[in-house]
């Protein structure tokens, strides 16, 4: 089942629709449902992770993360919720 407040619960933590995104998820699928609806909500400067974080190689995203790793968990969790996963 769809989060139908997933777009404003997104506007609370990132308010500022002109913000990059990056969207990702364990295969792609989730994300790409999340990417949608953000677009449709205003925000225009997306990415979106195909084939999710499950074919994504460490090397991928130096110019994003900084001196940190991105957080797959994290991100997996809040896409689950997203989509309104447990």
């Amino acid at each position: 089942m769809i989060n139908a407040n997933f777009v404003r619960e997104v506007d609370t933590a990132v308010s500022d629709k002109d913000a990059k995104l990056l969207v990702a998820c364990g295969e792609g699928l989730r994300s790409m449902m999340a990417t949608w609806k953000l677009y449709e909500g205003g925000y225009k400067k997306l990415g979106w992770l195909a084939g999710g974080f499950n074919r994504s190689a460490d090397s991928d995203f130096p110019e994003v993360e900084g001196p940190e790793k991105l957080q797959y968990y994290f991100l997996k969790l809040l896409l689950l919720q997203a989509v309104g996963k447990e």
